[in-house]
């Protein structure tokens, strides 16, 4: 016995077919092309970025509590000088 189609799935297949017809894959391909090579050098970015704070990061903490108290200790002796003439106005570091 033959079935009959029913013409609301025909109608349903039909539409469908229309909008696939309408839909442009070079562009949309492009589209996502642009958003994978953004995304990538997005990623790229922040990892450097994460290298090159890892490798800072303990340097500064070392200078700062290591090698900076060491240093500003050792450091010059500051001598001031005054003249009469203009108390305060001239200094020797």
């Amino acid at each position: 016995m033959i079935e009959k189609e029913n013409p609301n799935s025909l109608n349903a297949l039909l539409e469908n077919y229309e909008k696939q017809k309408t839909i442009d894959a070079v562009a949309d391909w492009e589209q996502l092309r642009k958003r994978i090579t953004s995304d990538r050098n997005r990623r790229l970015f922040f990892n450097y970025l994460r290298n090159t704070a890892a490798i800072l990061l303990p340097l500064f903490l070392v200078y700062q509590y290591t090698l900076y108290p060491i240093l500003k200790k050792s450091g010059s002796i500051v001598e001031t000088i005054t003249v009469t003439s203009a108390p305060g106005m001239v200094t020797k570091t």
